[in-house]
Formats: C-alpha cells, sequence, structure tokens
C-alpha cells in the first residue's frame, strides 16, 4: 500500500511538472503569433532604463530631463530588468525571459496547492489553468502571470503567492512559529521587488490567522513575530518613494494637491454621498450582514449556536460571494464561477454539512474585502480631512487589495466542484467522470458569452436525451449536433473576432485602438530616424517617447505620469498637461505653446482637424508633424 500510494503521488508530481512547463511554454509562444502592446506600466518602465542606459536621452523632456522621476521607485526591479536587457539584448527581450520562469513557478505552485487542498487532480489542472491568465481587478489591478504584456514588478512577487498560501494554511491548521517565521520573511523581502502585494499578503495572513485563532492566546506571539519581521524588512523599501527630495518648484496648497488627485482617481465629492459612492454601499452591505448575523451567533444560548453559525455561513457567505463578483468578478468575466460559488453555499446550508475548510474560505473572502472596504473608506476619509501627504500613497495603492478577490475564487471554486459534482452525478443519474468533462466544458466557454450559452444548451440537450426513450434519441441527437455547428458558426464567425482573448477577458492594458497604435509606432519610428537625438516634440504620448527616444512636451494627466512625485510637481504637471493639451483647439496659441517651449516638432492628431501654416515633415493615416524651428 505505502508504495501504491508512494507512485501515485510520483505520478501525481510529473504530471503537476509537465502541466507547468506546458502552461510556461504555451504563455511563452502565445504572444508570437497574437499581437501586444507595452502596458502603460511597461512603457515607464521601458523608459526608465533606457534614460538609466543612455542619460543623453529625454533631456528636454517634461519628466524625463533627470533622474528625480524614477530614481527612487521599485530599485531592485529597475536593477533586474537591466540585466535582463543586457542578457537578452533589448528591454522587450528581457520581459519575455521573466514568462517562461513566472508562469511555471506559478502553476506549478497553483497545482501543488489545490492537490494538497483537494485530493483531486482534475480539479488542480483545472482551476490552475483558471488561475494563469491575467483578470482585472480595481484601479488597473491585475491577478495573474500568463504573458508578456502584464510583466511588471508585482507580477514577480504574484508568482511565488501559491507556495505562501500553502505556507499559510499549514499554519492556520496547525499553528507553529516556524511558518510564521517564515512567511515574516519572504513577504518581507518580496517588498524590495513591489511593497504593496507582500503588504496585502500580510494583511490577509493576519486578519484570517486572528480570527481563527484569537481565543488561543498562544499564537498570539506568533502573530506578532510575523508582523515584527515583515515591518523591520519592509520598512525601507516601503517608504522609500517617500524619502525622495523632490525637485523646487512653486508652492502649491494641499487643497490643490487634493483636488488633482481626487480629479485622477474620481474620488466622489462629497466622499459620504450614499449615491454617488458605491465603496459606502458595498461597505454597508457587509457591515449590515456582519452585525445583524455575527452578533446573533456570538450572543446565541449554547444550545442555539449551531444555528446560528449555519444562518452566518447563509447570509454572510452569499454576501461574500455577491459583493466579490460586483467588485471583481463580473467584470473579469467569472460569473458562472460565482454563480457556482453561491450554490454551493446554498448546498452547504441545506445540508449543514460544513467543515473548518469552508470556514477558511469564507473568512479570506470577507477578511479580503474587509481590509478593502473598511481601509479605503476610512482612510480616504482622514486623507480629505487631515493635510498628510505620505498618506496619498497609501489612499491611492492601497485599494489594490481587490486583486486577492482572485486566489479566493479559484480556491473555493475547486471546493464548490469538489463537493457539488458528485451530488450532481446523482441527480443525473450520470456518471462523475461524465459531470466532470460537462462541468470543465462549461467553465472553460465563460468568458466569451456565445459560447458558454452555446455550451450551456449542448450539454442541456444531452442530458435531456439520455432519459428519453430510444424513439426520440436519433431527434434529439440530430438537434444536439445541429445546435452545436449552428452555435459554433456564429460564436466562431460573428462572435469571437469582436470578444476578448480566452487569455485576457478583458484588457487592462493599454485603451488605444490596435490601428492608434500601429500609426503611432510609424510616427515615432520616423522621429528616431530622422530628427535629433535632442528634439524637442509637442505631443501627449509616453508611447511615443519611449519608441522614439524622443523628449516630448507634455504627458498625459494620469497617475502614472505623474505618481513618482508629490503635491508641487504633480500639480505642475497635471495643470501643464491640460493646459498644453487644450492649446489644440486654438492653431495660434498651439504654435505660441510650441515657441514658448521651444518644441521643434508639433504633432497632430488628425482627428483634431487642426492644420498649421509651417513646413509639414511627416504624415500618415492618423498623424501630422509640422517643424517649428529649423536645427
Amino acid at each position: 500500500m505505502a508504495a501504491q500510494s508512494f507512485n501515485s503521488r510520483y505520478q501525481v508530481i510529473i504530471i503537476l511538472v509537465s502541466f507547468a512547463l506546458l502552461m510556461a511554454l504555451g504563455c511563452t509562444l502565445y504572444r508570437v503569433y497574437t499581437p501586444w502592446n507595452l502596458s502603460h506600466d511597461q512603457i515607464y518602465l521601458g523608459t526608465f532604463d533606457a534614460k538609466a542606459a543612455d542619460p543623453s536621452l529625454f533631456n528636454r523632456d517634461s519628466a524625463f530631463h533627470d533622474d528625480s522621476f524614477f530614481s527612487h521607485y521599485l530599485p531592485t526591479f529597475r536593477q533586474l530588468l537591466t540585466f535582463l536587457r543586457q542578457l537578452s539584448g533589448s528591454f522587450e527581450a528581457g520581459l519575455w525571459l521573466l514568462v517562461p520562469i513566472l508562469v511555471f513557478i506559478y502553476a506549478l505552485g497553483w497545482g501543488i496547492l489545490l492537490w494538497r487542498w483537494h485530493h483531486s487532480l482534475w480539479i488542480a489542472l483545472l482551476f490552475t489553468f483558471l488561475a494563469i491568465p491575467y483578470r482585472p481587478a480595481p484601479f488597473g489591478e491585475v491577478w495573474g502571470v500568463a504573458g508578456v504584456e502584464g510583466m511588471v514588478a508585482r507580477t514577480l512577487v504574484t508568482a511565488p503567492a501559491p507556495y505562501l498560501f500553502l505556507i499559510f494554511l499549514s499554519w492556520l491548521k496547525e499553528p507553529r512559529y516556524w511558518p510564521a517565521i517564515l512567511l515574516g520573511c519572504l513577504t518581507g523581502l518580496g517588498a524590495f521587488i513591489y511593497p504593496l502585494t507582500p503588504l496585502s499578503y500580510v494583511e490577509l495572513f493576519a486578519g484570517l490567522f486572528l480570527i481563527c485563532h484569537w481565543r488561543d492566546k498562544s499564537t498570539w506571539g506568533m502573530l506578532a513575530l510575523m508582523l515584527m519581521i515583515f515591518g523591520v524588512l519592509a520598512v525601507y523599501p516601503g517608504t522609500l518613494r517617500e524619502q525622495q527630495a523632490w525637485a523646487p518648484g512653486l508652492g502649491v496648497s494641499f487643497d490643490e494637491f487634493r483636488n488633482v488627485v481626487q480629479t485622477l482617481f474620481k474620488i466622489p465629492d462629497p466622499w459620504h454621498s450614499f449615491q454617488g459612492n458605491k465603496l459606502i454601499r458595498h461597505l454597508s452591505l457587509l457591515i449590515v450582514v456582519l452585525a445583524i448575523f455575527g452578533g446573533r451567533y456570538l450572543f446565541a444560548a449554547p444550545d442555539k449556536k449551531g444555528r446560528a453559525a449555519l444562518q452566518l455561513w447563509l447570509w454572510g457567505g452569499l454576501t461574500v460571494v455577491y459583493l466579490c463578483w460586483r467588485i471583481v468578478g463580473k467584470g473579469a468575466g467569472l460569473s458562472w464561477l460565482y454563480a457556482t460559488l453561491a450554490v454551493y453555499v446554498i448546498f452547504c446550508f441545506y445540508r449543514q454539512q460544513l467543515q473548518r475548510q469552508d470556514w477558511w474560505l469564507l473568512g479570506w473572502g470577507f477578511v479580503t474585502l474587509f481590509i478593502y472596504l473598511v481601509s479605503a473608506y476610512f482612510m480616504t476619509v482622514i486623507w480629505l480631512h487631515v493635510e498628510y501627504v505620505p498618506l496619498t500613497t497609501w489612499v491611492v495603492e492601497h485599494r489594490r487589495v481587490a486583486r486577492l478577490i482572485h486566489p479566493f475564487s479559484y480556491l473555493m471554486g475547486a471546493q464548490a466542484a469538489v463537493y457539488l459534482l458528485p451530488w450532481i452525478s446523482q441527480v443525473l443519474r450520470n456518471s462523475l467522470t461524465a459531470v466532470q468533462v460537462e462541468y470543465t466544458l462549461i467553465t472553460l466557454a465563460m468568458f466569451n458569452r456565445t459560447i458558454f450559452w452555446v455550451t450551456v444548451l449542448a450539454v442541456s440537450l444531452f442530458e435531456a436525451g439520455r432519459h428519453w426513450s430510444r424513439r426520440y434519441g436519433p431527434v434529439l441527437a440530430g438537434i444536439l449536433w445541429l445546435t452545436i455547428l449552428a452555435g459554433g458558426y456564429f460564436a466562431g464567425y460573428v462572435s469571437v473576432p469582436g470578444s476578448q482573448e480566452l487569455f485576457a477577458p478583458i484588457s487592462t492594458f493599454w485603451a488605444f485602438s490596435p490601428d492608434y497604435l500601429k500609426n503611432e509606432a510609424e510616427l515615432a519610428n520616423w522621429a528616431r530616424q530622422h530628427t535629433p537625438k535632442d528634439a524637442l516634440f509637442y505631443h501627449q504620448s509616453a508611447f511615443f517617447r519611449y519608441r522614439a527616444r524622443r523628449s516630448i512636451t507634455h504627458g498625459h494627466p494620469t497617475w502614472g505620469e505623474t505618481g513618482n512625485y508629490r503635491t508641487t510637481a504633480i500639480v505642475n504637471l497635471y495643470h501643464r498637461s491640460l493646459k498644453l493639451q487644450e492649446a489644440y483647439k486654438h492653431p495660434e496659441s498651439l504654435v505660441q505653446h510650441a515657441a514658448r517651449l521651444k518644441a521643434d516638432y508639433i504633432v497632430i492628431d488628425k482627428q483634431e482637424g487642426v492644420k498649421l501654416n509651417l513646413p509639414l515633415v511627416f504624415e500618415n493615416q492618423r498623424f501630422l508633424v509640422y517643424q517649428l524651428q529649423q536645427r
């Protein structure tokens, strides 16, 4: 028996490693056959790297004329990118080198985690596959590692996440000091790459551990030790951007600075508006349900604790699932998965069969929502009334913790599949393997609405046909195949080209159309080949700046363009961008602004409908370039 068990584990390890290698190879080659562009973050990282490699670049640029814009921005990660560029020959190729490594680490970790959690190889493979692609979260965040287009600092600390979860769950099951020390060290060291995500991990671990073991005072020291180790290691990289000495400039009030940040992040004003602020509605629902059913459980008589716990599971679980779906799952195309979670919550309540793992997972979702909603709301309240600049980073960055909802949905989705499908197979009087195949087909189809409903209809017809008499069997079989063919044709030739890709269900990386980027790439290539290295372009595009290696007069008024500065620089850059972009509405003013800034060229989008009485030196389908002065 022992030898058989050993061989079984050995075979599982081989399968998981092989699957991780396959995913790494697939994700690496995927973009060879599909177009991709650098994301906003990668554009800025590439510009940082270009400036560091050649300090003479961008000397006349609005933001990159010196290194104060990026000198304190993720130095460890930038050093890694420099090494990869030197190794591979280009910034883009360096990003490619990260893809197979991180996908393999991440896929193998999820496979091991799910296998250890459920001892189901099918579950491990299916949900590992679901967990790999980039899935969007609020405020421009994503979760996943599948591809070069999202390969940034947070991806490096996302890849080892399943191993941290595995250590944490073992600590949750059996509180000991060594997992606490290990978690504190690993998350603290991860902060040197990207501080925010390790902080989110620690908050999740601390909150869930406290909920599960707060009555056991012997565990308090473990929790304190983990937090202390993380704090000691993370305090320097976590506050590095706040330590930067900002360039002097015209003084601005904190109110001016706050107004700019509110505009950039669309922070509602007034913040307490129940109608205008969705965050308050979500927070209120979570607190009300927790107060009612959590309070009922705490104050219930001993003989009624069990019933109160079941009610807390039902209504608390449905609330957590709904809020997680509303905040993250709906926008990521995961509605089918969250519908399964809701059914599972009701199923467990009906069966009155709850395991410790169920409460852990519910706690995971609750803690993630709590640290996201409560922190985002009350920190913003303080920031709106207290003039403390460093708090701005917490207000605008900490809300990204919502991305941890995705691993919650994968873990609980796997739990739901393990317990629901045997019951469904009994109801349908079908084999468990057949039901697993049907569930897999529906789950993999959920990212395209048309394909999803065609798959659901096909599975439903198949199941209905099995229970009808033989007389109608051939008729139903014909209807089934015709439905599949017709639906497949419609989905393939009508829906799919206009839908989102499986590996990136919702575009979170670039806001411009491929045609726009193609034309701007032509413009950038021309500028790089036919203009002086120190030429200044009256243009707003960070993409152009990076591709052309030329200075621009202003960038887009976004946090990516201004977020590495504080107060004075942010306000000045923001208003400068608005003023210079507004000048396109008045050709005379446009030329005057360009001349005052000593720009050499003016770039005009043809959609602006502006023409100038200046020498035209470049034109394509989208852009015109006028030369302002001879050099």
